[in-house]
This record gives structure tokens, sequence and C-alpha cells, in this order.
């Protein structure tokens, strides 16, 4: 309630001095309010239509066209009636009377928007300050890859990957926030991905497909950029596995699937290779005993110069998300009689372990484990310490039918499971020398005695 004067004047209108009007004298009583009681404050607002930022209380907008409500204006024009000026910067905006006022279009920078109560009597107040900021630049775009650790496809940078979650990361994050107070956005195929607003994203997991990935930089006041879209490939079926034969014109032995030869060069052919790389994109490596030959990579593989004895050649396919298909393997002898090998079974003895010697080791059954096959693998070896006490010697059997049936059930057993015996034989050398480590020593062996110990 306003506290007010009511004053009563009292006026007289005499009459004049025409007789003919002989007016009678009129006494008049007017009421005047004197009021010097301002009236209340306006409470302005950006409206949260017009607050694009990150919050609809922060008072920072991309909106160039701002609007602001004086929310108690309602309450106060019941009890006291007022009128209403607005002003940005200090000046008036001639015209804006009401309870809602809208600028006219603003460069981006900041302003300071206050409105005025106005009563009857001519009293005032200003409302509080209020300072917005306008700020209609959009941050620069978010540059995303997929990590190198994600990326296993023959390159780091085809985004081609066998990971079902892969990372992705924003590479100019630092740059840009260091300028600019952004948020991040991530979306798979358009689909923002809840609660992933970090410099790193890592997926849910996906299946085999193809999908397009982008990030959004958001700056406080709402304006945002996207990135470029990531298209990524997710390929986590292996290939199949090579069929891998010995080349009928490196085949010299009496029949021309029986894998014995005397080509000391032999050529070998995954012979599926065309139907493989039809429906897969992959590449190939190859290995003897297990040792992966450098630099061959194609359907054909012609050996360098072997010695006369057994190995294993394998194959394996791996396309280009880095899945590596199953090996295959095959068993090759060469037997070259012209050029006897200085190597293997067929070898000359290097040295010989008599009898009299009563040498006693262990005998394994040596089961393939790892896909890719070795030259100790599906082998009976025997384990034993040479007579100084440091060097472990490993001696892979060379006639196997040479043990008794007790010796053989070995295979039936644990891996790792052992029977001592005591042995003797001749010595030969093993044509892939393995030491590791350098405390272990192979050679193989022509058994001539063996009996558990």
């Amino acid at each position: 309630m306003k506290n007010s004067v009511l004053l009563l004047l009292t006026f007289s209108i005499l009459s004049g001095c025409n007789d003919d009007e002989n007016t009678d004298q009129q006494d008049s009583d007017t009421p005047v309010i004197i009021d010097t009681t301002d009236p209340a404050a306006p409470v302005i607002d950006l409206d949260d239509a017009s607050d694009t930022g990150r919050a609809n209380d922060d008072n920072i907008t991309s909106d160039k066209t701002p609007t602001f409500t004086i929310t108690n204006y309602a309450v106060v024009n019941k009890t006291d009636r007022v009128s209403v000026k607005w002003f940005i910067d200090g000046a008036e905006q001639a015209g804006e009377t009401g309870a809602t006022f809208t600028t006219s279009e603003l460069p981006d920078g900041t302003y300071v928007v206050t409105a005025r109560f106005i009563d009857t009597a001519g009293n005032f107040t200003n409302s509080a300050a209020l300072s917005v900021i306008i700020d209609k630049t959009a941050p620069a775009a978010p540059v995303i890859d997929l990590d190198d650790a994600s990326d296993t496809g023959t390159a780091d940078d085809d985004n081609i990957t066998s990971d079902r979650t892969p990372t992705f990361t924003i590479t100019n994050y630092k740059a840009v926030t260091d300028a600019n107070n952004v948020s991040v956005k991530w979306f798979i195929d358009g689909v923002e991905q809840a609660g992933e607003t970090g410099a790193t994203f890592t997926t849910s997991e996906l299946p085999d497909g193809t999908y397009v990935v982008t990030a959004r930089f958001i700056d406080a006041a709402g304006n945002f950029t996207n990135s470029a879209a990531l298209s990524v490939t997710i390929d986590a079926a292996a290939p199949t596995a090579p069929v891998i034969d010995l080349d009928d014109a490196s085949d010299t032995g009496t029949a021309d699937d029986d894998n014995i030869t005397s080509d000391r060069t032999p050529t070998f052919t995954i012979t599926n290779y065309k139907a493989v790389t039809d429906a897969d994109d992959v590449s190939v490596k190859w290995f003897i005993d297990g040792v992966e030959q450098k630099g061959e990579t194609g359907a054909i593989f012609t050996t360098s110069e072997l010695s006369n004895g057994t190995y294993v050649v394998t194959a394996q396919f791996i396309d280009v998300s880095g899945n590596t298909g199953s090996p295959n393997a095959i068993t090759v002898v060469i037997s070259d009689n012209d050029n006897p090998s200085d190597c293997g079974c067929e070898s000359v003895t290097r040295s010989t372990i008599s009898e009299s010697e009563n040498l006693v080791g262990r005998l394994y059954y040596k089961t393939q484990t790892s896909p890719i096959d070795n030259f100790y693998n599906n082998h009976f070896w025997i384990n034993y310490s040479h007579s100084v006490g440091v060097l472990v010697l490993n001696v892979i059997v060379c006639n196997e039918d040479f043990l008794s049936d007790d010796l053989k059930d070995l295979k039936n057993l644990a891996p790792g499971e052992s029977i001592e015996v005591k042995f003797s034989g001749d010595l030969k050398e093993t044509c892939f020398k393995k030491i590791s480590p350098a405390i272990y020593s192979y050679n193989r062996i022509v058994l001539t005695s063996i009996e558990r110990k």
C-alpha cells in the first residue's frame, strides 16, 4: 500500500458585475493526491527459448534478436498502475513499453539490459542489470580418427578393422578447447551416443558392417559444428583356410601326390587362392617348420635350397581387417640321393650316444598347440642334461616305430606328461636349429635302444 496525502482545496466563484447574470456564488472542494513512493523493481529474465546456451539460465545465446520478460509485471501492476521502459546499455528502446521485449538484431557482443517501472505519479524503479552475451560464431569442426590400436587392418589409416568396440579420438580437441569453451557429442549413423562427451569415444559392441561416425563441438552459446563423416568398416570374420599343394613339377616321387621329392627348391601353390580372393581381400603368409618366410605373400611359393629332410610347410590367409584365418599345412620329404643331406634324419651321424653311457632322460610327446606348426610338434623327443649340467639338450626321435607300445601311449596322456628312459642312438643335426632360450639345444636322434628307467 503506498503512502499518500489527501488535501482538500476549496475554491469560491464570485458573481460578475453584470446584474443580469445574477449568478449565485458557488463553492468547489477538489482532492489532490501526493505520491512519493517508488514502485517495486522489475525482475527481468532472458526467455528460455532465447537462452540457447548449454544452460537456460546462463544468459549466453546465439539468438541475435533475444526476448526478455518482466516476471513480476502482473503482480506489481495489480497493486500499482505502472508503465514500462526498456534499456540496452542505458539507451532507452523507443516504443518498448510492454512486459516482454524483443530486441532488434544485435551483433555478437555483451549487452546490459534493464527495465523500468514508472507509476502514475512519475515515481520509477529500475531492475537489476542483466548482462547477456550474444555469440553467433560457430566453433571449428572436430577432426576425428580411428585410433591406430583399433585400426587392425593391413594399413593403420584404412578404417577397416576387426575390432568390434573401436575407439575414436578428436585430434584437434585441445586446440579448439583452448580457444573456445566447447562440449562434445558423438554420433553413429546419425544417432547420438548418450553420455559420450569426451575427446575419445569407444563404441559398444557392433556387429560386422559399415558405420558412419561423426562428432560435434557445441560452444557455450549453443553454436555447433559437425566433423566430416568417418566411414568405418567392421569385419571380424576370419577368412577360410588355404588349400596348399606341392606342384606336380616339384613332386618328383613315384606318385605326384605323395609329397616326396628330390627337388631341393620345391614350389607350392594355394589352390583355392582365386576363390578366396574373389570373396575377400586377403594376403598370404608362408612358413617352413613354423618359421615365417619373409617376403613370400603370393599364391605361389618356391623355397630357398633345402637339405634332405622332412619339412612342414604352412600357409595362412590374413584379410584387410587383420583377421587371421586358420593355417593349413602339408609335410614334404626331400630326398636327393645324389646330394646327401647335411642335416635331418637322413644326414650323416654327427656323434653317437652308446649304451655304455647309460644316459637317462625324459621322453615326451609334443602335441601341436599353436596354430603354426613347429619343427618339434607332433614328435617324440627326449630331454636330458649335458654332462656339465648346464646345457639342456632335446633330441627329436627320427625312428618312432622303434618305440614300444607302452612308450607310444604318451600320445594319449596329458600334455607335459613324460616317462623316464635310458636310451642310446646316433645324433643328427636338425635342419632348422632352434636355440630359445640359449641354454636349450635341439637335435635329431635315430634310436638304437630305449627302455623305461
